[in-house]
């Protein structure tokens, strides 16, 4: 059975896959650290989000899949050129972009999760066809799926299911893909494992680059401060008016992609033979 689950969701487009049991889930999964995180990002901390069963209720298992959305033959500087509006372009993908009206760049950039398809709309569809699919095979089976958006604890549960780790940009990194990858899932009503094996504890190492490069100092040891990150203020906080020492300390107008840019697993990131992206 969960070789048939794999197959499905392989074949439709996911990079890679994997299949965790609700059991596993309680062993290893640890409540997020929040310290220095500001209000609108304490729902991290909701209870409900360790609780898979809060989400869907009847899960007994979590098929959990990546899918690469970005690697070195895709050329950034081309893509960015193309955009002669980055105002209507990021508009367009209803994104709340606002601010970017009183910010004067001539040379901009935009985080490359932003320049494909929107993700959660595109996530969502690959996934309801992978649980028709599985509804047409296996009896009895139901689920719920979730992208990014949903109180689920999406890179903790890739990261169990063997799928990648969280590295010192706190980001997923999968040693084959790098870290230019989205997380989606479906919670199973049915009982299942299939962890991917790593060769040994994969980690950064003593490598730093991304906390060395991160122009603002948002980094250190495994951890992100909001406050100081480039992302979150122009992807979180756009109601409000961005601190000149974040908007000047780059070219990024919304989202960043430094500590990613300088990171080893993503510059010899091997191009994903599936991807939907």
């Amino acid at each position: 059975m969960e070789k048939l689950i794999i197959e499905k969701a392989l074949s439709n487009g996911a990079t890679d896959c994997a299949i965790i049991s609700v059991k596993t889930i309680l062993e290893k999964l640890t409540p997020p650290i929040l310290d220095g995180y500001p209000q609108k990002l304490l729902y991290l901390s909701n209870p409900k989000r360790m609780d898979i069963n809060s989400f869907f209720n009847g899960t007994k298992s979590i098929l959990i899949c990546i899918y690469q959305y970005w690697n070195n033959e895709k050329n950034y500087e081309n893509k960015l050129s193309n955009i002669s509006d980055p105002y209507e372009f990021l508009k367009s993908k209803d994104y709340r972009v606002e601010f970017i009206k009183s910010i004067n760049k001539k040379k901009y950039r935009i985080s490359r999760y932003a320049l494909v398809d929107e993700y959660h709309k595109k996530i969502m569809e690959n996934l309801e066809k992978t649980l028709d699919d599985l509804k047409l095979e296996i009896k009895g089976l139901d689920g719920k799926i979730f992208v990014d958006s949903s109180p689920v604890f999406e890179k903790k549960l890739a990261a169990i299911a063997g799928l990648g780790f969280q590295g010192r940009n706190t980001l997923l990194i999968n040693p084959e893909y790098g870290s230019y990858i989205f997380i989606g899932g479906i919670a199973l009503s049915i009982d299942a494992e299939y962890i991917i094996p790593q060769l040994g504890e994969i980690k950064c190492g003593e490598c730093n680059l991304c906390e060395r490069m991160c122009p603002t100092a948002a980094l250190k040891d495994y951890k992100l401060l909001p406050s100081k990150c480039i992302s979150f203020w122009t992807t979180h906080n756009n109601e409000n008016d961005i601190p000149p020492e974040i908007i000047n300390s780059s070219s990024y107008i919304f989202g960043c992609d430094i500590c990613q840019e300088f990171c080893p697993y993503n510059t010899k990131a091997k191009k994903a033979e599936r991807t939907i992206f």
